[in-house]
């Protein structure tokens, strides 16, 4: 855009990683050592050698010997979040907890609507027989980990349906690794990188009991999805968390007024039980 529009040739985007970058570079690193010799190790600093060979392989690929200051500050970051999991890591091991599959592609079907997911990783219990669908996150801090909240009249509201479908899509994949998988013995996590070594962590695991709710709530929304509707947002912190740096942080002033109109009229048209919202 800026040589097109002003003859501009530098792009400064390559002297810094943008948020996706920083996620990859660690996803790639531990991708790499989650299908290694190393994914079942309990010792810290041996898991931590690993993973910093690979942040400063993956760093010399992406920009050569002569790494941008910038750059070489965020591969830091990166380290120090990586030194605090390796940690983590090694006494989730001591758990029992071994690790079956990374980047593992699963799918189930609701109604007509497949659904595709690859999980960063599934781990077995070795004590328990459990299984887990692990799925990383760099956020700063694990403050928005929760898949739900339950009301005081008990009811369970949804933040995400990530981890209950991750049970669900294990619990129905039959190929033999998997075989043994099923809802009572299967849970679902994040493992959180954050910036301290407080917020590195494996949140509570998602209980695969809790998936039928879950799914009611899929085949809730199905529907409006085919019929054009994405109205109303979800709660303000989950908008923020997921939108306010490019939209804003009140979607209702900065969306089409003529969009929001249009998705209230088809909304209308659902909850009234009279006809389907044209297109």
């Amino acid at each position: 855009c800026l040589k097109k529009t002003f003859g501009e040739q530098k792009d400064d985007r390559a002297e810094e990683l943008d948020p996706s970058e920083f996620g990859n570079l660690i996803h790639g690193a531990l991708e790499r050592w989650g299908a290694g010799a190393l994914k079942d190790s309990e010792d810290a600093d041996a898991i931590y050698e690993f993973l910093e060979r690979r942040v400063d392989a993956q760093l010399v690929e992406r920009f050569g010997t002569a790494i941008p200051a910038i750059v070489a500050m965020q591969g830091e970051s990166v380290k120090r979040r990586l030194r605090h999991f390796s940690a983590v890591q090694a006494a989730h091991r001591r758990e029992g907890w071994r690790i079956a599959a990374v980047e593992k592609k699963l799918e189930i079907v609701y109604d007509h609507t497949r659904f595709h997911g690859k999980c960063d990783r599934i781990d077995r219990n070795d004590l328990t027989g459990e299984w887990r669908v692990i799925d990383y996150k760099t956020w700063d801090s694990a403050d928005k980990a929760a898949a739900f909240t339950k009301k005081k009249d008990g009811a369970v509201e949804w933040n995400s349906l990530q981890l209950p479908i991750y049970c669900a899509m294990l619990d129905v994949d039959a190929e033999g690794e998997f075989a043994e998988a099923k809802l009572e013995k299967i849970s679902s996590c994040y493992c959180v990188l954050g910036k301290t070594a407080d917020d590195v962590k494996f949140t509570e695991p998602f209980q695969g009991g809790m998936v039928s709710s879950a799914e009611a709530k899929i085949r809730e929304l199905i529907p409006l999805i085919e019929k054009g509707i994405f109205w109303p947002p979800g709660k303000s912190g989950e908008w923020k968390w997921d939108y306010e740096d490019w939209i804003g942080p009140d979607p209702a002033e900065t969306i089409d007024e003529e969009w929001i109109a249009d998705q209230e009229g088809r909304l209308v048209v659902v909850e009234s039980g009279s006809g389907t919202a044209e297109m």
